[in-house]
């Protein structure tokens, strides 16, 4: 009987080994679970940040009715008071290219100031990174005939 009731502890002790186990192991796949939710959410904010910015990307290209002249000008930004030398990297009868521009924030009214050109051309910051800023201008008639001139003497110098 002796032996019986040690193999009665000994199977009782494994029955209660395996319960902790399987209950550790519940633990384990509920925190799995966690992540895995935590991580597909994740992804779906990725997911979503990605398709905004190719929308935007798609709606800037497609903003774009002339098409973009690589220049090397330099040029003077007015803007929040300040008046900033600037590299011209691409110029169009729509807008331009600039180098960044510190403090230079999207939405910034602006006006670009170019050698050749009687006037400032005035419009509106769209964009602002580290390397650069897009404006977009806001150009009377003849403002728009001076640019016109302006980059049809750079087009034949390219």
């Amino acid at each position: 009987m002796a032996s019986s009731a040690e193999a009665a502890r000994e199977v009782s002790g494994r029955v209660d080994s395996l319960g902790h186990e399987a209950s550790e192991a519940a633990e384990r796949a509920e925190r799995m679970r966690e992540s895995t939710e935590a991580v597909s959410g994740a992804l779906e904010e990725v997911r979503g940040t990605l398709v905004r910015t190719v929308c935007e990307c798609s709606e800037a290209l497609e903003r774009r009715k002339a098409p973009r002249l690589p220049i090397g000008l330099n040029a003077r930004l007015e803007f929040q008071g300040r008046t900033q030398h600037v590299s011209l990297l691409d110029l169009s009868e729509g807008g331009a290219g600039i180098e960044a521009v510190p403090g230079l924030t999207r939405g910034a009214a602006v006006t670009l100031n170019l050698a050749g050109m009687a006037g400032g051309l005035s419009g509106q910051a769209l964009d602002a990174s580290e390397k650069r800023a897009g404006i977009a201008f806001s150009l009377s008639p003849s403002q728009k005939q001076d640019l016109q001139r302006l980059l049809a003497v750079n087009l034949k110098a390219a």
